[in-house]
């Protein structure tokens, strides 16, 4: 059991190598995407398949399963050309699974049996609890989204140059590129001549 929980993490040490390798030009550059990939595949694997003792520990893990493929597909897409923008979405999922731990951790071990002993989640009323833990992700998600949302705008707010909107008279209109300020630009799309 041991020997599985460090497997489920120390893939991530194959993401930190590569990484390193990546910044010093021995491998290509998003050679540490599809390392990061690799490593949340595997721990989405290696989640499902790991041993439960009751059902709200069982639908936990598959949050994690999601939440961790998600993040490999995301990463895939960072090695692509215009990815940077699945970084902000990986580490989403990512912070998304720490407050799933937080609340594994925590909540389920918080249950007691009949005699008051401590026990690892709930022995009896399994759909409320399972319901519960949907909830706390839920939960989560959106207090995360909200500053993930707030993050984001501040940053595009800040780096974007506040430029007026052109006059009519000072398009020039025989010009195949927008104005910088036209919705599209920033994709590099032109008019047709």
């Amino acid at each position: 059991h041991n020997w599985h929980h460090i497997l489920i993490y120390s893939c991530f040490l194959l993401f930190i190598v590569s990484d390193l390798a990546v910044a010093r030009d021995v491998l290509f550059p998003g050679s540490s995407a599809w390392a990061c990939a690799f490593a949340f595949a595997a721990q989405a694997s290696l989640f499902a398949g790991h041993p439960v003792s009751n059902v709200v520990e069982q639908r936990m893990h598959l949050m994690l399963v999601i939440l961790s493929m998600t993040s490999a597909v995301l990463a895939v897409r960072c090695s692509w050309p215009g990815g940077g923008w699945a970084w902000t979405g990986g580490l989403y999922c990512i912070a998304l699974q720490g407050a799933n731990f937080l609340v594994m951790g925590v909540w389920l071990d918080s249950f007691q049996d009949k005699d008051g002993k401590r026990i690892w989640g709930p022995d009896s009323d399994f759909h409320k609890h399972v319901m519960k833990a949907h909830m706390a992700l839920v939960v989560a998600g959106l207090a995360l989204g909200i500053v993930f949302i707030w993050r984001l705008s501040v940053t595009h707010q800040s780096s974007q140059p506040r430029q007026p909107l052109p006059q009519s008279d000072e398009i020039d209109t025989d010009s195949k590129e927008f104005p910088p300020s036209v919705f599209g630009s920033e994709w590099g799309i032109t008019r047709e001549a």
